[in-house]
């Protein structure tokens, strides 16, 4: 009996410390639980896969979180999608992407939850895009998460150039007007009489053919556009041919074939740089060095030390005031409060996104509208919307600079759409502005801008200090490592024949 009575305990003890057991895991199975989201994955689309360029459209099309799926596990939905960066539209165009995803929360029982939330890294191993390409990734907190991707080229086919002529100053020289909807990159085909005699593919909008007129005869050229690199091959179409007038040569302007082009290739502006993705915007960039440059800047024509006041911007780094020079003093009613360019309201703010745009709000409320901030010592305009600008802002007539996607202004040289801009790097009255239409001295070597402030090679037309049109020769690019890139040449000879001054003029 008394054996018995022991085991009868036993048992009681088992079934009661099993009971416990069984009653602690489930308190412990009901408690909220915290679980990271190690991948995502989106889903794109298929008509935005194979976007083709719409002739009618003056712009990407509008694009919403329907038009991307992410899985149905319920542990992040899409929350916000746009384009990013400067929604660039044209033939072979890459678009860019932002979506905005947020973690979930879901219910298991009792009232209890699984909390979802993003932590670590989030990068092309963990994040999978369907139909377009992963570039960068950015926590907003646990509970955010902003991914931006890049879709396929847009399809189409390119605009034929205008305007094929001869030039009246260069024999042989010929010359077109890029279309709007270009690759920057032109098949020429030469011929004499009816006879092709060569096909050059260039990267510029004139070209010295002079070399291949090698018999007494009548020639002209005929240009397209057409595409080039590996993603214009996979999305861009050749346009039309437009041809040129004929230019008789005689006996005595006959070439000796010296200067044609090896490969009938004429390629100045490629992109040799590194390619990389900046690590804020994940949008591709380029770098590139050009030589030894300096920061010494002598003037051109405009008179760039005497371009306007100064005026006042509050610092949010260091809750000091400072003075953004080569602006004029404004006075902006923001709807909220009004102030001049004192910025007496300035205190401390913030920076919040609405939409597709970026603003600053004050600590008394009011946005930073139609003026500059300083952050983290750089800086940024806003709008008279108080929208953060990105890309070339137009102060006036003779004022322009260039802020990235990110709204920060930049200065020396920039490379945008594979061309190069030098905007001041001095501190002072001009700081940030591009040089556009004019003969610049960087260090001690000279470089033209256009009238749109891109870097120009091959034969520029500049009047000299009398007044007369001379010819000038600015090198083309040979190499990753050339540092004559761009600049002027001086004193030698050029293209087998074209005799140069020390000023640089063409001797003729």
């Amino acid at each position: 009996m008394k054996y018995k009575s022991m085991v009868k305990k036993s048992l009681c003890a088992v079934l009661i410390a099993t009971i416990f057991i069984m009653n602690f895991a489930f308190l412990i199975s009901a408690k909220d639980r915290n679980v990271r989201i190690t991948s995502v994955r989106i889903k794109v689309e298929d008509y935005l896969r194979h976007s083709e360029y719409d002739t009618s459209s003056s712009g990407l099309p509008s694009i919403s979180e329907n038009d991307f799926t992410v899985p149905d596990n319920g542990e992040y939905d899409i929350d916000n999608v746009a384009w990013y960066g400067d929604s660039a539209y044209g033939v072979s165009m890459t678009p860019y992407v932002e979506i905005y995803l947020t973690a979930n929360e879901k219910e298991r029982n009792n009232d209890n939850y699984t909390y979802y939330y993003f932590s670590g890294t989030y990068d092309s191993s963990n994040v999978h895009i369907t139909g377009g390409s992963f570039v960068s990734a950015r926590l907003e907190g646990n509970y955010g998460l902003r991914v931006i991707i890049s879709l396929n080229g847009i399809k189409g086919t390119y605009d034929a150039p205008t305007a094929p002529v001869w030039s009246s100053y260069v024999l042989g020289k010929a010359t077109w007007t890029p279309p709007s909807i270009s690759s920057g990159y032109y098949r020429v085909n030469v011929y004499r009489d009816s006879t092709k005699v060569t096909s050059i593919i260039t990267d510029q909008t004139s070209i010295n053919l002079y070399p291949y007129m090698t018999r007494v005869a009548a020639y002209y050229f005929e240009v397209a556009t057409v595409p080039y690199t590996n993603a214009q091959l996979s999305s861009g179409k050749e346009s039309e041919k437009i041809a040129s007038e004929f230019l008789n040569i005689s006996q005595e302007q006959v070439s000796d074939g010296t200067g044609q082009y090896p490969n009938s290739t004429y390629i100045l502006n490629s992109n040799t740089g590194s390619n990389y993705v900046n690590a804020t915007t994940g949008v591709a960039g380029y770098s590139n060095n050009i030589g030894n440059l300096s920061t010494s800047v002598q003037n051109g024509n405009y008179d760039y030390n005497n371009s306007g006041a100064v005026f006042t911007v509050y610092n949010s780094s260091t809750g000091q005031m400072t003075t953004l020079p080569g602006h004029s003093t404004e006075v902006v009613n923001n709807a909220v409060n009004t102030y001049n360019s004192s910025g007496s309201t300035y205190t401390t703010g913030s920076w919040y996104k609405q939409g597709n745009n970026w603003y600053f709000k004050t600590s008394q409320g009011t946005l930073v509208a139609n003026d500059w901030l300083i952050w983290k010592n750089t800086y940024y305009r806003f709008d008279s919307e108080g929208r953060m600008v990105t890309g070339f802002y137009n102060k006036d007539d003779y004022r322009t600079y260039y802020l990235s996607p990110n709204g920060d202004m930049k200065t020396g040289w920039v490379k945008i759409n594979n061309a190069w801009y030098y905007f001041n790097p001095q501190t002072g009255e001009n700081y940030g502005l591009m040089y556009r239409n004019n003969l610049v001295t960087i260090g001690e070597k000279s470089y033209f801008f256009d009238a749109e402030g891109r870097m120009v090679t091959g034969w520029v037309m500049i009047k000299d200090g009398y007044e007369n049109e001379q010819y000038y020769y600015f090198y083309p690019q040979k190499s990753a490592s050339d540092n004559d890139y761009g600049q002027m040449a001086r004193g030698t000879t050029v293209l087998g024949s074209y005799q140069l001054a020390d000023d640089g003029h063409w001797i003729h």
